[in-house]
Order: C-alpha cells, then structure tokens, then sequence
C-alpha cells in the first residue's frame, strides 16, 4: 500500500442492494479530491466506507499505510484517526462550541494545556473566535457548518471526510467553508476527501474529480482533463450543461452532425459519436443552422438561452443581451469539442 488513501475493489451490499461495485480508487496523501454524481450513486456511503461507519463487504481499504479494512481485518471506526463532516452537520445540543471541540479531544486523552492550544489554533483556523459559549441553536447555518469541521479537524487528523460541506449555504457563506477548507489543507497538509452534488464546487476545490454512477467510479482525472475528455456519455452529461448531439467522426478530425460540421478533440473515423456541446461551444453566426428560443434566464452576468433546433436538440447558449421568447437564432458550433462514442453508458 502507498502512502495517500487506496481503494481497491471495495464493495459494500446491504439487505442484497449493491450500494458500492468493486470501486477503486486513489487520493494521494495531502490531495483534495471530490467524488461527484447524481444522488444514489454512492458518494456518502463510499465515505461512510472509509470511515468504518458502513462495513465493506469486500475489497481492502488504506491510508498512510495503515489498513482500514481487508478480507482479514477491519479497523474500528475509532482507531481510524480521521475526521468526519456530516452533511446535516450532527452536532451536540447540550454542548457549546468550546464543548464540542473538548469533548472529542477528551475522547482522544487530549487534555490540559496541549488540550487548549489545540483548541485555541482550531477556533482560529475556523474562524470561531468569540463563538465558544454559544450553543448549536444559537448559530447560523455556516457557523453550525464552522463548527462541525472544526470538531472534525482539532484532533489533526491526517485525513478529513466531507458530506456535501456547503449544502444548503448561501454563495457568501459556502465561498468562506471553501477557503476554510483549502486554509486547512495548505497548513496541515490534511488529506481531503469529499462529496458533492455540484460540479463547480468540486472543479474549485479538488484537484483531482471522481464521477459516480450506480456504486461505481465512472472516470477520475483532474478537473481540466475530465472536461476535456469526459470519456462517457454519463460524465459529460453531468459536467457543464452539457447536450450531447449525434454525429459521425471524419477523417479530418471533426463529426458530420445536425448541426453541421463541429470540430472534435479526437475521435476515430467513422466512428458513430456523441458531441459534447456545452453553452461555452455555442454561437450566434449568420453561418449557422436555425433554432427558436425557448427559455431565458439571467446567469452570472449574462442571458442563457434553452434554443431548441429543427431535428429537437435542445442547445444552450450565453448572450451578452436577452433574445425574444419565440424568436430565430442562427446557432453555429464551432469547437473543437470532446466526444463520447455511442454506445457509452
């Protein structure tokens, strides 16, 4: 085993539902990685598996060398030195921040004066300063969320789990648990592992990205070489809006679509593909085939359009001003975009 986190064919099945299916899977040690993916497909009991919270039912679980779980052995959750935030944040309503931070150490026979400074340099590093007496029901949501990874965080563990860190948090908020998060990472050299429904939190936090689907890892890479070769059709319908149009790959390294012709990444000749087209992709050119505008929405500084073209295709595209609902747009693709072969998942 190597030093970062390894999965190798971990399955876990409960009451004969297979929940995870034979994932393998690495985070080198100090990494940020995200596991991302429509819900039900396995993310939080992957985590739950790492943590020992939901047994394997086969397959070997390590980190830094140490086995988590194998066909001999399984670690109990306690021994594992790790930390946990769970997405409904499971916080303690008897006890104030300083409680919950003294309680876990006090579990780990962190006491005195090292008890303290630990206590002291997690407040600081989570910005809860001030916030010691007050209980859970006293907090907003980003300082429930502030303190459940800080009770995760201030027994230094080497690796730290996260269940949808910035669900339910406004932009402001969930920005600041971002850079909570990295702080953590560049200072402790703390091995992150965590999951998330949204794609744009994932691309700013991890440097490496998983895809999952039904229990199972569908691609990793890192955020730029997931986006530009998904590799499955599942992966690149779930990153970036995109549409996958119907072509046929040329020899010249471009696909014959309905669309027109659309510059490709790579595909082979005669290949029967997928075009991955993304709002990015889309233009209005006079060149262009012609498409009704359908739905209009301002978007972080600009107008998406949903323009639906003659063969069906439902396209989006950003404009710098609103296009009239019912309206013709002439839209061109020019690339080069990814592709999937037809007959991915």
């Amino acid at each position: 085993m190597g030093t970062g986190l390894e999965l190798r064919g971990v399955s876990v099945v409960v009451g004969g539902r297979t929940l995870l299916d034979a994932v393998d899977l690495e985070v080198a040690r100090g990494g940020v990685h995200a596991l991302i993916g429509a819900s039900g497909a396995g993310k939080t009991t992957l985590l739950r598996a790492v943590a020992g919270l939901t047994p394997s039912s086969a397959g070997s679980i390590a980190h830094a060398g140490r086995i988590f779980s194998d066909p001999e052995e399984r670690l109990p959750a306690e021994a594992r030195r790790l930390g946990f935030v769970f997405q409904g944040h499971g916080l303690w309503p008897h006890l104030d921040v300083r409680g919950h931070l003294a309680f876990t150490l006090d579990c780990m026979g962190v006491r005195g004066s090292e008890g303290a400074v630990r206590i002291a340099r997690t407040l600081a590093a989570t910005g809860l300063v001030g916030m010691e007496s007050r209980r859970p029901d006293t907090l907003s949501g980003g300082e429930r969320q502030r303190l459940g990874l800080a009770r995760a965080v201030v027994g230094e563990p080497e690796l730290l789990l996260l269940d949808e860190p910035t669900a339910s948090l406004d932009p402001i908020t969930a920005a600041s648990i971002r850079a909570c998060l990295l702080e953590l990472n560049r200072e402790r050299g703390t091995t992150l592992l965590l999951v998330t429904h949204d794609q744009r939190e994932a691309f700013a936090l991890a440097g490496t990205v998983s895809v999952m689907d039904g229990g199972r890892v569908l691609r990793s890479g890192t955020p730029a070489s997931l986006w530009k070769a998904p590799g499955d059709a599942v992966v690149a319908a779930f990153l970036g809006s995109a549409v996958l149009v119907p072509g046929t790959a040329s020899p010249e390294g471009s696909a014959e679509t309905s669309l027109g012709r659309i510059a490709l990444h790579g595909a082979a000749s005669g290949t029967t593909i997928r075009v991955v087209v993304r709002p990015s992709d889309v233009v209005v050119d006079d060149g262009g085939v012609d498409g009704v505008v359908q739905h209009v929405a301002f978007r972080e500084g600009a107008y998406r359009a949903s323009v639906t073209m003659r063969d069906g295709i439902s396209l989006f595209v950003d404009l710098a001003t609103a296009p009239a609902l019912g309206s013709v747009l002439r839209i061109r693709v020019p690339g080069p975009c990814p592709s999937v072969v037809e007959s991915s998942r």
